[in-house]
């Protein structure tokens, strides 16, 4: 009885799998993968950028006739890299004022080796205001910028001095459009 349960159980699994030999079907396709991107987020040109795609995109508009990207001077953004020496840090972000919104979401930086660091497309040829958040609670200001200012509400911020960069980009999107009258200042 056993002997022909094994037999029988041999020839069902036999005839399920088409008793011939296995062959792949070359004309099957990957799946649809809705648009994913895996170069999206930090690239390999060094650049942030959030889910709306590379910090350094030209939102796929017009150029100039030198090939540059055509934007306004409002919409235009300069990389900027912020460092920052480790302490023993467990974490390191760095907000400011370059969107309405970055005081409130900030950029998280890089470990590596003795420094944490991030590369962050700033409005052009405007001033900058920011402070880094180490281990999730704790605020400072860049001990490498002596240029430290005191907001309306007492508040000590870094802060960086207008300018304009050759390698600019457009990106209203990337960070939000910026609104100095609606920016907060940061604790």
């Amino acid at each position: 009885m056993a002997r022909r349960l094994e037999l029988t159980i041999a020839v069902c699994l036999a005839s399920a799998c088409g008793g011939g030999e296995l062959e792949s079907n070359p004309t099957l396709q990957p799946p649809e993968t809705d648009g994913y991107d895996p170069s999206n987020g930090i690239g390999s040109n060094g650049y942030y950028s959030s889910t709306n795609g590379p910090a350094n995109d030209s939102g796929g508009g017009s150029v100039d006739e030198s090939g540059a990207p055509a934007c306004t001077d409002t919409e235009k953004r300069c990389p900027h890299g912020f460092s920052l020496a480790d302490q023993a840090y467990a974490t390191v972000e760095v907000f400011g004022d370059w969107a309405d919104d970055s005081w409130d979401v900030g950029v998280m930086m890089i470990k590596a080796g003795s420094d944490w660091s991030v590369v962050v497309p700033l409005p052009y040829n405007q001033d900058v205001l920011y402070k880094f958040r180490v281990d999730a609670d704790t605020w400072i200001t860049d001990p490498a910028n002596p240029d430290v200012v005191i907001d309306e509400i007492g508040n000590e911020n870094s802060r960086l001095a207008a300018a304009a960069c050759e390698d600019w980009t457009c990106g209203t999107g990337v960070f939000g459009t910026l609104d100095r009258r609606k920016v907060r200042r940061q604790r």
